[in-house]
């Protein structure tokens, strides 16, 4: 394993780790976004299953792909928001 996959593996982790804190103490309308975003995977998922095999893959092929363009983005602005934070503590000279 190499040091960018260990510091993946750790934001992933870090972020995963604070999701589950955040979603424990979520506002209700954001409890409603969630409850919605169940209810609507429920319907695709039945959409889906009405398709032809191919229709299927390929759509199910693009969601895959489009979260794992938003996970890696999610990683990205992680690691970019602690290197936001140190420039900034430095500019104040807090470091």
């Amino acid at each position: 394993m190499d040091k960018e996959q260990i510091f993946e593996m750790a934001i992933r982790e870090l972020t995963e780790n604070a999701l589950e804190i955040r979603r424990e103490n979520l506002p209700e309308a954001e409890l409603e976004l969630y409850s919605q975003i169940e209810n609507l995977s429920k319907k695709v998922q039945g959409i889906l299953n009405g398709l032809s095999e191919e229709e299927r893959n390929a759509i199910e092929s693009y969601i895959d792909q489009k979260e794992y363009a938003a996970d890696k983005e999610c990683l990205f602005l992680y690691s970019q928001g602690a290197k936001d934070v140190i420039a900034f503590l430095k500019e104040l000279k807090v470091l």
